[in-house]
C-alpha cells in the first residue's frame, strides 16, 4: 500500500474524531486554575474525548512536557496509561504532589495544627477597626509610590480605579457588625499598623537576584530582579511564619501537599496589581497595588488543593514517583526520558515547549527558589536545565543559543526525530499549541516539515480557541488562522517516510522536475524520468548514481505517478501537484 493510501485511511479516522470535539467547549476548570500558578493549561475534556475517540479500548499516552498534567488527567479519565515528564522540578513537585495519594483527613489535621500555630499572629498583623470594632485587613488597595502633594500619599489617596468605593480602600475580611460595610478608609491607625509591621524581622526572606528577563518583566532596571521587590516586609513576615509553621510538621506527601500550598500562595501575596491573578508575577507596581491577607490566601489555596484531590480522585495514585500501573511520573529532560521507552507509546499527547515563548524555567523562580531555600529538597535551577530548556529567551545570563527563532525550530526538528523512537509504529503525536499570528505560518510550515523529515505524515489540524462549535468545526477545514489549535501527526513505516537529504525533502524536487517535463510531454518514458531526478540529485546532493539510488528514485516515481505497462509515466489524476505550480510551499497552498 501507497503512502497516499495508508494515509487516506487515516485522515479519514482522524478527521471523525476531530468533528466529535465541536461539542466541546475549550474551558479549564476553576479546580485546575487555583490548584498551582501555571501558564498555558490545556482542556481536559477535548483530550479526553479525542484519545477516547481514536482509543475506545484506552491506550499508551506519553506527555514529554506535561507541564500542569492536563493530558495526564485526560489520559486517566479515558481510561488510559498515562507516562509524564517534566524538566522543571518546581512543576514537576506540584504535579507529583497533586497526583500522589493522600489522607484528606490527615491534611486538614496537620491544617488545625498551623491554624492553632500561627493563624491568630499573622491575622493580628493586618488588624483594623471598623465603627470601633476590631476587624481585619483582607485587601488594601495603594499606590507603592504615591502621590504627590499629600502626606503618606500611597495610603490614604491612591489613584481611583472601579475596585475602590466612596475612598474606602480596605476590604475588611468580615463585615462590620455594626454598619454592616465590608470596605473601610484607610486611617492612621492602619497607618501605624503598616509601621509596626516594617520593624518585623524578616532577614530569613529571600532576597537574592533572579535571571532576569525583561519579556517577563524581570528587569534590573526597575529592581524587579530581585527576589523580594514586590512583598511588603508584613507578607514576608507572615509567609517567613507559616513556613517555620509547616516545616515542623512530620515529613510526609500531606506535609508537601501544604508547603506546595504555601508556594502558590505567593503570587497573590507579593503587590499586585488591583483584580489581577498570577500573570504579571514580577511586575514592579507604581500606582493601582493591592497587598491581601497572607493567611486567607493560605487557607484559600489549602481549599482549592484539597477540592483538586476531590474531584480528580481517580488519579490519586500510590506511587507514582517509582511507577504504577495507570501512571509514571519524571523530572528529565525529554530526551533522557523517551530514550528509555523505544517503540512503547500509542500517542505523544502534549503541547511543546514553549510555542508562546514563555520562560517556564525563568518564570517559576518565585516558587522553586522558595522551596530550594524552606523545603530541605534540592530546587536549584542548574546550567543543565536552562541549557535543555527548549525556549527563546533575551535573559543576559542565558546562553547564546536561546536567543532566535532558527534554535528553537532546531531543536523541534530533534524532538520530532526523538519522537519517532518512541512511538509504536503507525503511532501518533497530537499538539495542543498556540501560535503566535506573526509568526503563525512559519512556526506551523516548520512543525509540518520537522515531522515528515524525521519519519511522520501531517494529518490535519483542529482550531479549538472558538467558543462557538460552529464556527470551530468551520475554522478546522478552512484558511482561517486559529489561535489554539491542535495538530495530528502519524508515524510512517521505514518505507514509507519521505527522502530528506541535506535538510531537504529530495522527493518534493523529484516531482517537481518531473511534472516540469509534463508542461513538454504528456507522457514520459520511465528511464528518462530515472534520468532526470539523477542528474539534480548528483547536481544538488552530490549522490552519485548507483541500483540503490535507482531503486529509490523509481519508488518515488511509482508513489507520485502512474506507471503503465510500457513503463511510460503520466500524471495521477487523482493528486493535486499545486505545491509544483508555484514557488509556494505546500503548506501554503494547501494544508491550511
Amino acid at each position: 500500500m501507497t503512502r497516499d493510501e495508508e494515509m487516506k485511511k487515516e485522515k479519514d479516522i482522524i478527521s471523525i474524531a476531530l468533528d466529535s470535539l465541536s461539542r466541546f467547549d475549550n474551558v479549564i476548570t476553576n479546580t485546575q486554575k487555583k490548584t498551582f500558578n501555571f501558564k498555558g493549561r490545556k482542556s481536559c475534556d477535548i483530550a479526553s474525548a479525542l484519545i477516547t475517540e481514536l482509543y475506545p479500548d484506552g491506550c499508551v499516552v506519553c506527555d514529554p512536557f506535561m507541564g500542569s498534567g492536563s493530558f495526564g488527567i485526560a489520559a486517566l479519565k479515558s481510561d488510559s496509561i498515562f507516562y509524564g515528564n517534566d524538566l522543571d522540578n518546581y512543576t514537576f513537585s506540584v504535579v507529583k504532589v497533586l497526583f500522589t495519594k493522600c489522607s484528606l483527613d490527615k491534611i486538614k489535621e496537620y491544617f488545625n495544627i498551623i491554624s492553632d500555630d500561627c493563624k491568630q499572629e499573622i491575622m493580628d498583623l493586618y488588624k483594623t477597626e471598623c465603627c470601633g470594632v476590631i476587624n481585619y485587613i483582607s485587601k488594601l488597595h495603594f499606590d507603592p509610590e504615591g502621590t504627590k502633594g499629600f502626606e503618606n500619599p500611597e495610603f490614604f489617596c491612591p489613584t481611583k480605579h472601579r475596585d475602590i468605593k466612596n475612598n474606602e480602600t480596605i476590604v475588611l475580611s468580615a463585615a462590620c457588625p455594626i454598619c454592616g460595610s465590608k470596605h473601610k478608609i484607610f486611617e492612621n491607625k492602619d497607618l501605624k499598623q503598616i509601621e509596626y509591621c516594617n520593624k518585623l524581622n524578616t532577614t530569613q526572606f529571600p532576597h537574592h537576584e533572579l535571571i532576569e528577563n525583561s519579556r517577563i518583566n524581570i528587569t534590573k532596571s526597575h529592581g524587579a530582579n530581585k527576589y523580594d521587590r514586590n512583598f511588603t516586609n508584613r507578607a514576608k513576615y507572615a509567609l517567613l511564619r507559616l513556613q517555620k509553621s509547616i516545616s515542623n510538621l512530620p515529613e510526609s506527601i500531606e506535609k508537601e501537599l501544604l508547603e506546595q500550598c504555601l508556594v502558590a500562595s505567593l503570587t497573590l501575596a507579593r503587590i499586585c496589581q488591583y483584580g489581577s491573578g498570577s500573570e504579571y508575577i514580577y511586575q514592579v507596581l507604581r500606582k493601582q497595588a493591592q497587598e491581601k491577607n497572607v493567611w486567607e490566601i493560605f487557607e484559600s489555596k489549602v481549599n482549592s488543593f484539597i477540592k483538586f484531590k476531590q474531584e480528580y480522585s481517580y488519579t490519586q495514585l500510590s506511587n507514582v514517583t517509582l511507577g504504577d500501573e495507570k501512571m509514571v511520573l519524571s523530572n528529565k529532560d525529554y530526551r533522557e526520558f523517551l530514550n528509555g521507552y523505544l517503540s512503547f507509546f500509542d500517542v505523544i499527547y502534549t503541547d511543546p515547549p514553549y510555542t508562546d515563548q514563555v520562560p517556564y524555567l525563568e518564570r517559576s523562580q518565585l516558587y522553586r527558589d522558595w522551596l530550594n531555600k524552606f523545603s530541605g529538597h534540592d530546587y536549584k535551577l542548574t546550567d543543565d536545565m536552562l541549557k535543555k530548556e527548549m525556549v527563546i529567551s533575551n535573559a543576559p545570563s542565558r546562553v547564546k543559543d536561546k536567543l532566535d527563532s532558527k534554535q528553537y525550530y532546531d531543536d523541534i526538528d530533534e524532538m520530532f526525530k526523538t519522537f519517532y523512537k518512541s512511538l509504536k509504529p503507525k503511532g501518533r503525536v497530537i499538539l495542543t499549541v498556540k501560535l503566535g499570528s506573526k509568526k503563525y505560518l512559519l512556526t506551523l510550515a516548520e512543525y509540518i516539515k520537522s515531522a515528515r523529515k524525521n519519519g511522520f505524515e501531517y494529518i490535519a489540524k483542529y482550531g479549538i480557541d472558538k467558543k462557538d462549535p460552529t464556527l470551530r468545526k468551520q475554522a478546522a477545514r478552512k484558511n482561517t488562522m486559529m489561535n489554539e489549535i491542535i495538530i495530528v501527526f502519524t508515524k510512517l513505516d521505514a518505507d514509507l517516510c519521505y527522502w530528506y537529504e541535506n535538510d531537504k525533502d529530495v522527493e518534493k524536487y523529484i516531482v517537481g522536475n518531473i511534472y516540469t517535463e509534463f508542461k513538454k510531454n504528456n507522457f514520459i518514458s520511465m528511464n528518462k524520468c530515472v534520468s532526470i531526478a539523477q542528474n539534480i540529485l548528483d547536481k544538488d546532493f552530490g549522490l552519485k548514481p548507483s541500483s540503490d539510488l535507482q531503486k529509490k528514485i523509481e519508488k518515488v516515481i511509482n508513489d507520485n505517478f502512474c506507471v503503465d505497462n510500457h513503463s511510460l509515466i503520466s500524471l495521477d489524476t487523482n493528486k493535486l501537484y499545486i505545491d509544483n505550480e508555484n514557488n509556494e510551499d505546500l503548506f501554503i497552498n494547501y494544508m491550511i
